[in-house]
């Protein structure tokens, strides 16, 4: 079962605003590597519950997106603005605006930009922290009240991290490291969120498929289930659902395999 139909989730409001596809992807990837820059500067990766925590961020960033045309907000206080939301709905740890906003900072200085997608900052006040940490934080903070309204205030959001855990105490490898293999399961289970898929497509689909890929890429064969079902079959036996799991799985690698051709061109 996909989470939007087919045509809601290709007419995106930037679509709407004569975004092509490729343009889509390619800011949708711009996106999702702001965030991992924020990320190092924040150094959340070193706790336990990270991977929720940034797959629930992708998701709110990409709710919110698929309603507001990329043309109408600034992405970089707005990605922010989803981490530190996804970290305070979680309370999964220091969660303050002001680490939020001096991540923010670090970044602009880091890469010497003082008008990122519009956003002009004085070099005074870049320079001055408290200014430039109070300005930040106020954007920030706009914003999150902003990608609420448009979200609905939903943030039940059951990320693809919750089956990934599942996954990795049921599955053996008949052949090969099935600890590799869900090391770069992990890592693919990320790239899954170069672009908005997580909107289409159920957290236990992209799970399935940052599996199947890791597999194919080191060439390890998962065994069967105890009950004798194919491995991907682990979320649901049902023959029917099956059939169509290992459908979405193809048709998700595919997508996504197109969207990388699309970043490389």
């Amino acid at each position: 079962m996909k989470l939007l139909i087919y045509e809601d989730w290709k007419n995106s409001a930037s679509s709407r605003d004569n975004f092509t596809f490729q343009q889509e992807v390619k800011i949708q990837s711009e996106c999702y590597q702001i965030a991992r820059d924020f990320e190092i500067l924040l150094k959340n990766s070193e706790q336990s519950t990270f991977n929720q925590y940034f797959q629930k961020a992708l998701s709110i960033f990409h709710r919110f997106a698929h309603q507001v045309s990329y043309r109408k907000f600034n992405r970089h206080i707005y990605m922010a603005a989803c981490l530190f939301l996804s970290a305070k709905d979680n309370d999964m740890f220091d969660w303050s605006v002001k680490r939020y906003a001096s991540a923010f900072i670090n970044n602009c200085i880091q890469k010497k930009a003082l008008d990122i997608d519009g956003l002009k900052i004085e070099v005074d006040d870049l320079n001055n922290r408290t200014i430039s940490e109070k300005l930040i934080s106020e954007k920030i903070i706009d914003a999150e009240s902003h990608i609420l309204q448009m979200i609905g205030y939903d943030l039940h959001i059951i990320v693809p991290q919750v089956y990934f855990q599942e996954a990795k105490t049921k599955l053996v490898a008949a052949q090969g490291d099935i600890q590799q293999l869900f090391e770069f399961a992990q890592k693919f289970l990320s790239d899954l969120f170069l672009n908005n898929a997580c909107l289409y497509y159920e957290p236990k689909i992209i799970t399935l498929c940052a599996i199947t890929m890791a597999s194919k890429l080191l060439k390890i064969t998962i065994a069967d289930l105890p009950s004798g079902e194919p491995w991907h079959s682990l979320f649901d036996q049902n023959l029917e659902v099956n059939a169509q799991t290992q459908k979405e799985i193809l048709e998700m690698t595919n997508y996504f395999d197109q969207c990388i051709q699309i970043l490389k061109s």
